[in-house]
């Protein structure tokens, strides 16, 4: 009898259990209700091991490594859940300094239970990444900046496009995810050099932004070599100041975005301009 039950609570549970230890022994002993209570108690404590198994609510430990449980969801569940984390932090980030934000403050207008929102990200980190990812994803510049550096134009052309598509892709980027959250998230790890490489290595923008760059320089660098001409200052000292002089360009627009906004575009494509007027100085006359 005691078989039955327990093959019957713990089927595939994996639990081998010795039947033959529970004899009439035990029953003549303790009395029957007794050892049954005994055998149900276990049966019981099994079952509620795998529910919580099953429901995702169970976490433990094995070989030093900590595992969740999570019941299977379909991809559109799971994405529903973490656009809803999203849309939060980009409430919050209105309301509130970035710096400010806790999980317990996401938490608490989500109405998630805390294992649930930890489930999707680890920390406020990861989520404010991921939604400027989210803001930015269709916008995107490499491709037309190849496509300017392709054509058969002279330097200065070529410079001076180049400068505006650049320009174009930084105001719609801010645009997306507005000034203040950019510059906040631009300054949020710049004392963190872990954090920084960690988090911002997934940013979609710090990626394009490093990919531009790139090409700008390696474009004024095969120039000064075809043309082997001598400019004023070492390409060491140079190509620094301007990647530079782009970040405090697009920091300082974020930064006055909010009060200045009708003027965003043009004045970050006549900053961008002066930039590359000064580029092309340098490189063509030395």
């Amino acid at each position: 009898m005691f078989a039955i039950i327990v093959h019957a609570v713990m089927p595939s549970s994996g639990v081998a259990l010795d039947v033959t230890s529970f004899d009439s022994g035990l029953v003549q002993q303790f009395g029957f209700p007794l050892v049954a209570s005994v055998i149900l108690s276990f049966c019981i404590y099994i079952f509620s091991v795998q529910l919580l198994v099953k429901f995702g609510i169970r976490r433990y430990t094995n070989d030093n490594e900590e595992r969740t449980f999570m019941p299977k969801v379909s991809e559109e569940y799971f994405i529903e859940k973490k656009n809803k984390i999203l849309d939060c932090a980009g409430e919050l980030l209105v309301e509130m300094p970035l710096y400010t934000i806790t999980m317990r403050d996401m938490i608490k207008r989500l109405g998630f239970s805390q294992g649930t929102i930890y489930r999707y990200y680890k920390s406020t980190d990861e989520i404010f990444v991921d939604l400027m990812n989210r803001q930015i994803a269709q916008i995107d510049v490499i491709p037309q900046l190849e496509e300017v550096m392709r054509k058969e134009s002279s330097f200065e052309e070529v410079l001076h496009k180049s400068f505006e598509v650049f320009a174009q892709y930084v105001h719609e980027v801010q645009k997306s995810i507005g000034g203040k959250f950019y510059y906040e998230i631009q300054v949020a790890y710049i004392f963190d050099e872990e954090k920084r490489k960690r988090l911002l290595s997934h940013s979609i923008y710090k990626k394009n932004l490093e990919i531009i760059q790139e090409k700008l320089v390696n474009y004024m660098i095969s120039y000064v070599e075809s043309q082997k001409t001598a400019i004023k200052y070492s390409l060491e000292d140079f190509l620094p100041y301007v990647c530079s002089t782009i970040d405090g360009i697009c920091n300082r627009q974020a930064f006055f975005m909010e009060t200045q906004a009708s003027m965003h575009k043009e004045q970050i494509d006549k900053q961008f301009q002066m930039l590359a007027d000064y580029c092309c100085t340098v490189v063509m006359e030395g």
